[in-house]
């Protein structure tokens, strides 16, 4: 029998181990990019069979959509603290003792990470010294990011000691404001069905709330009409508490709930950083 210790495999028992680390290599069955987020999808995904049209024949238009699947990706982008559309960023982060004895650990905010375009050490306005790409490690999903100096001879140097003669007078201090610039480009390559499916259902509760008022007309519940002894009548379930689609927004409100959960605990910010 193989009797495996955390000791064994290099880690105390008091330290985490880090699951938001580990490197997912299965492909995804179908693959989404934020261009596919296009009226065109949400209108196939959540809309089939259901005219998008008034009693006139006016069809909703495609800018009210795409609209509400703007509204869908920002809920998401702000709520679980992430990018899903590709952006170029920058960000100060303040110098703490800590960190920069710790290879300069800083927990972006802006994530999931594509590249780091520029990292820079800052005194003020002055730009004191650019930090070579090549010795910024990053964790592209949680947004973690190390700055690991690797000179000729040499491996893992203490970062406080390779940049002492560019800043001398701070050796001696624990904080200064603003003093690493980062500039990043940030997205999502391909997006989770999970994520997807939370911004589309967001969008179509939108469209389904316009859609449930011009079914017959707003605020009409029900229709008759009479024509030399004939007579139809048309009813849905609009009232005043209700439009023509609210069973269908209750149930993907419910479904949402579940979804945002999982989503909350996959895309949370991690808490700390088990340091040696």
């Amino acid at each position: 029998m193989i009797n495996l210790s955390l000791n064994s495999i290099g880690l105390r028992e008091d330290n985490v181990i880090r699951l938001d680390r580990i490197v997912e290599r299965t492909p995804a069955t179908v693959e989404i990019t934020p261009a596919d987020l296009t009226a065109a999808w949400l209108i196939k995904t959540y809309f089939f069979g259901i005219p998008l049209t008034d009693q006139f024949g006016n069809r909703l238009p495609n800018d009210v959509i795409e609209f509400n699947i703007g509204m869908g990706i920002d809920k998401a982008q702000n709520e679980f603290k992430i990018r899903i559309l590709h952006a170029e960023v920058d960000e100060q982060h303040d110098f703490t003792l800590t960190n920069w004895t710790h290879y300069v650990y800083i927990q972006l905010w802006n994530r999931p990470v594509i590249e780091i375009k520029k990292a820079s050490v800052m005194i003020g306005h002055a730009r004191v010294s650019e930090i070579p790409k090549d010795w910024i490690v990053v964790n592209r999903h949680t947004g973690e990011m190390w700055v690991l100096p690797i000179l000729p001879g040499y491996f893992n140097i203490p970062i406080e000691k390779i940049w002492s003669f560019y800043i001398p007078q701070m050796l001696g201090m624990n904080y200064m404001p603003a003093m690493l610039f980062i500039t990043s480009k940030v997205g999502m390559e391909v997006i989770d069905k999970l994520l997807v499916d939370y911004i589309g259902m967001n969008a179509s509760i939108q469209i389904f709330n316009i859609l449930g008022d011009i079914v017959l007309g707003a605020g009409i519940a029900s229709i008759s009409l009479s024509i030399e002894g004939l007579s139809q009548s048309i009813g849905t379930t609009s009232s005043a508490e209700n439009s023509a689609y609210s069973a269908r927004i209750r149930m993907y409100l419910e479904q949402l709930k579940v979804i945002e959960r999982t989503l909350r605990s996959k895309y949370s910010v991690p808490s700390a950083t088990v340091i040696d």
